[in-house]
């Protein structure tokens, strides 16, 4: 199987965020008019209005540090204050006023217990969340959240619905594969997103074609300075029962993935760039043995097994150009996933994405350890 898209977004409404909040003159209580407010390694800005309200439109999920400033008052520098998707983050501010410029206020900003605006049963993760959790892709990391289940063939169900009632989103387009009856099209790499938001139930009339749930990936961007990662993980099968299992002798590297990522400025902060990819290879878990050909049969009339006309006993399995009882893997699955972004931002206001995903598999084998042990030799 191979699935490339290439997205196109102006905006992306379902991967953007609001910040928005009131800043007050921290002795008198009153509403500072036109107080300026910045997110630090963006060019995104506003100032507050007649009643010192303010409203930033948007913002990618992430964690941002914000600076409110003010003619005459201490500036403050909230570090943390933490974005995400379709929902609006809400931070007040109170300035000290000041006769002469003095030092800048640092504040660590703490993520609300207790989030108002939310009329959904949500739960986001972010990437630094799935970096320590014990998974190997985004689907395992779905399968952990509250009211998601797995079926015995893999599927994933949201809260009793069928896996098919799931619409997947990334960066905010369908990625909905129509030829398996609207299931996941592709994979992403974990690596390669920022933010990934499970809805699970009573969502918001913006999502379509969905009745049990809503699966939101955010994918990483490029930023000011070039950053890079890589990952490589190996494992093997030991038993002490190799004749049963029919697992080669030895230690050996059976499965394995690669994993790394790129990202960085091309323009200065106008125009970025980020690539991810993801490679994974193993021979399964059953194991079978070169001793027949699918023409061998067996005589009865004679009372002994014939192999090419020949008593079993004087057959050597092959010729001498193949390995008698050679094992080999029945269920061996390989995949890869290829994801690049680029962002160009002309102005504050305007910002441009394309982003491309590329996934790929081969296998053989139903996955069934019945049916694969009928080709055991």
């Amino acid at each position: 199987m191979l699935f490339a898209v290439p997205l196109l977004s102006a905006g992306g409404l379902y991967a953007q965020g609001k910040l928005a909040g009131r800043i007050l003159d921290a002795a008198t209580g009153e509403a500072l008019i036109g107080a300026n407010v910045f997110v630090e390694s963006t060019q995104q800005g506003t100032i507050t209005d007649l009643d010192g309200n303010y409203v930033l439109l948007n913002l990618r999920p992430g964690e941002y540090t914000v600076v409110f400033s003010y003619i005459g008052y201490a500036t403050r520098r909230v570090e943390g204050i933490q974005i995400s998707t379709g929902n609006t983050t809400r931070y007040d501010v109170q300035l000290r006023s000041e006769a002469v410029e003095g030092e800048e206020v640092i504040v660590q900003a703490d993520r609300p217990l207790v989030q108002k605006d939310l009329t959904a049963s949500k739960r986001t993760v972010l990437s630094e969340e799935m970096a320590v959790l014990p998974v190997e892709s985004f689907l395992g990391v779905l399968s952990t959240q509250a009211g998601v289940t797995q079926g015995a063939s893999g599927e994933l169900h949201i809260r009793g619905g069928r896996s098919n009632e799931i619409a997947y989103l990334v960066d905010g387009l369908s990625v909905g594969n129509p030829f398996s009856t609207n299931g996941l099209a592709t994979e992403v790499a974990t690596n390669a997103i920022q933010e990934m938001t499970v809805v699970t139930g009573a969502f918001n009339a913006e999502y379509g074609q969905a009745m049990s749930g809503i699966v939101n990936i955010v994918t990483r961007e490029g930023g000011p300075d070039f950053s890079a990662s890589a990952s490589v993980t190996v494992g093997d099968r030991v038993t002490s029962n190799d004749d049963i299992w029919g697992i080669p002798d030895g230690v050996e590297a059976r499965t394995k993935t690669l994993e790394g990522s790129l990202g960085g400025p091309i323009i200065g902060s106008k125009l970025t760039f980020f690539v991810s990819g993801r490679w994974d290879d193993s021979d399964g878990y059953v194991y079978g043995f070169r001793e027949h050909l699918p023409s061998d049969s067996a005589n009865f009339n004679t009372g002994y097994f014939e192999i090419h006309g020949r008593p079993w006993w004087e057959y050597q399995p092959f010729g001498e150009l193949e390995v008698p009882n050679e094992p080999v893997a029945l269920n061996p699955f390989s995949s890869f996933n290829v994801t690049g972004k680029l962002s160009y931002r002309p102005n504050p206001r305007l910002k441009l994405e394309y982003t491309y995903l590329q996934d790929g598999s081969d296998g053989k084998g139903s996955g069934s350890r019945a049916t694969d042990f009928l080709y055991r030799y």
